[in-house]
């Protein structure tokens, strides 16, 4: 999983609660699934998840809060692709203000379970 380090910060309680105010927990947990995962390499999205490994970009991803990552989230096309293919109710719950590391783990529990 080329985004796993992203993943792993949530246990960090900085990372927690910035994550959460910016409705973010849910999309970062998401990543785990291996659906999720070939979705984003299979749109030209590898090149960014494996970016993520490099060091100087992990280290400003925790410099800023993952303010980078964040505000690449945002951008029309990311939400565009999410939308074209049948995932824009977590599009939109990615926007939500509401949404806590609670909520997270429990919207990724039901996801994997269907995947089988």
């Amino acid at each position: 999983m080329g985004c796993l380090l992203i993943v792993l910060t949530l246990k960090s309680a900085h990372y927690t609660d910035l994550l959460s105010t910016h409705g973010m927990s849910t999309h970062c947990t998401h990543l785990k699934s291996t659906h999720y995962t070939s979705l984003l390499s299979t749109h030209g999205m590898s090149t960014h998840c494996t970016h993520l490994k490099s060091t100087h970009y992990t280290d400003l991803l925790s410099t800023h809060g993952m303010s980078t990552h964040c505000t690449h989230l945002k951008s029309t096309h990311y939400t565009d692709l999410l939308s074209t293919h049948g995932m824009s109710t977590h599009c939109t719950h990615l926007k939500s203000t509401h949404c806590t590391l609670l909520e997270a783990y429990s919207l990724y529990s039901l996801e994997v379970y269907s995947l089988y």
